[in-house]
């Protein structure tokens, strides 16, 4: 769904703690 969400998911999991989700990328 997104270009570059490998690295991207992964910052996110750490951040938010919880699985890449959509929202999780559109909140930033």
């Amino acid at each position: 769904m997104y270009a570059s969400g490998e690295a991207f998911t992964l910052d996110q999991s750490l951040r938010f703690d919880n699985p890449p989700y959509p929202n999780n990328v559109e909140m930033g």
